[in-house]
């Protein structure tokens, strides 16, 4: 078992650890920060009973895992879909360097207009202030509308995660993306850390892009939301 195994427990004990609410079989990000969480041990229902107690009734969270849980009386299982881990396998040294695309970092006051790309798009979820997890990219157009988006999601030792990859689709087919990518990359390989993600197993339009970067697939796994049942 690598520290990529369950990531999210990992990013949430070390450097999310300010946007944590924690138990001893149990983490998550605070609300408005981002609906993911994770378990120490899908094995254990203790983990699970910890899980249900950091939860309002009738609230729902994801989590990243490699198979379909049992969830425990507690918590309901709404769904689940496959998707892919993969890490960035490639030489550093020979990443190309980002073309000139004109690109500003985003912060708080650009929550809404990340929300609302997101939202079209659906490349994961967002809240108010998953920006503040990591850095954040956005491409905007001639009336200032942001068309594309690229950052950082969960950090743990020696691994960032790339997120929010999107592209708003009449600007699709220009690069946007890669390009804001390759930014993100370039940050993290400079903190002596290496890039990771996750994608949607059908995604297989992102996946090759990210192959082109130098990502390669760890492991496949599976996106399921939960709910407090009572």
């Amino acid at each position: 078992m690598t520290i990529l195994d369950n990531a999210f427990w990992e990013a949430l004990g070390s450097h999310h650890a300010q946007f944590a609410q924690g138990a001893p079989g149990a983490r998550r990000y605070s609300v408005e920060v981002s609906p993911l969480c994770a378990v120490r041990d899908t094995t254990d229902p203790g983990c699970w009973h910890d899980l249900a107690n950091l939860m309002e009734a009738g609230e729902r969270v994801g989590l990243l895992l490699w198979e379909v849980p049992d969830v425990g009386s507690e918590l309901q299982l709404l769904r689940s879909a496959p998707l892919v881990q993969m890490t960035f396998a490639g030489e550093p040294a020979a990443l190309p360097l980002p073309e000139d695309v004109s690109c500003r970092d985003l912060t708080a006051a650009d929550a809404d207009d990340m929300i609302a790309l997101v939202a079209l798009t659906k490349p994961g979820p967002m809240e108010r202030r998953t920006v503040e997890l990591g850095r954040y990219l956005g491409v905007h157009d001639t009336s200032d509308r942001l068309i594309a988006m690229s950052g950082e999601r969960a950090r743990l030792p020696g691994w960032t995660e790339v997120s929010a990859v999107c592209t708003h689709p009449d600007h699709r087919g220009k690069g946007l993306a890669r390009q804001l990518m390759l930014r993100i990359m370039r940050d993290i390989i400079a903190r002596n850390e290496l890039p990771f993600l996750h994608v949607a197993a059908a995604n297989t339009g992102a996946q090759q892009l990210y192959r082109t970067l130098g990502f390669t697939v760890r492991r496949a796994g599976v996106h399921v939301v939960v709910r407090r049942a009572t």
